[in-house]
Parts: structure tokens; C-alpha cells; sequence
């Protein structure tokens, strides 16, 4: 029996000595992983942000070109009035002797 508990303790003592290993070099990998975790982070916010300028600028866009299409129709409508304007102006001016 005592052979038993010999063996138990050295699996313990190298699985305790393999979990102090493993956790040092996890604790490693994350050292070197987090700068590229907030890398990621900034990067996901900056899109996050273009994202939504982008959203902005089309709306904005959209306004402009409602914006130019009354333009359009009251220019339009001007040249309409102003071509009645000039008809009755000739017609005016044909009965001036």
C-alpha cells in the first residue's frame, strides 16, 4: 500500500506542477492577447461610429435631394409663370398702336 501512496502524491505533485505551468502560460498568452483585444475593441467602436456617420450622411443626402427636386419643380412652375408672363406681355404689346 505504501507504494500506492507513493505514486499518488508524485501524480498529484506533477499534475499540480503541470496546472502551475499551464496557468502561467495562459496567464502569458493573455498578456500578449490583450492588446489585441483592445486593438479589436477600438476597431469594432470606430466602425460602430462610421456606421452611424454614414447613416447621418445619407439621411443628410436624402433631405438634399428632396430639397433639390422642390427647387426643381418651383423653378419649374417659374418658368411657366414667367412664359405667361411674357405671352401677355406681347399680347399687350400687339394691341399697342
Amino acid at each position: 500500500m505504501p507504494h500506492t501512496d507513493n505514486n499518488r502524491m508524485v501524480i498529484n505533485e506533477t499534475s499540480n506542477q503541470y496546472r502551475i505551468v499551464l496557468a502561467e502560460s495562459l496567464n502569458k498568452m493573455n498578456t500578449k492577447l490583450n492588446p489585441f483585444l483592445m486593438k479589436i475593441d477600438k476597431i469594432e467602436k470606430n466602425i460602430k461610429i462610421n456606421n452611424s456617420n454614414q447613416l447621418k450622411i445619407l439621411k443628410a443626402l436624402n433631405k438634399i435631394n428632396k430639397n433639390i427636386e422642390t427647387l426643381s419643380v418651383n423653378i419649374q412652375t417659374l418658368n411657366v409663370k414667367q412664359q405667361d408672363i411674357e405671352d401677355r406681355l406681347l399680347t399687350v404689346e400687339s394691341k399697342i398702336p
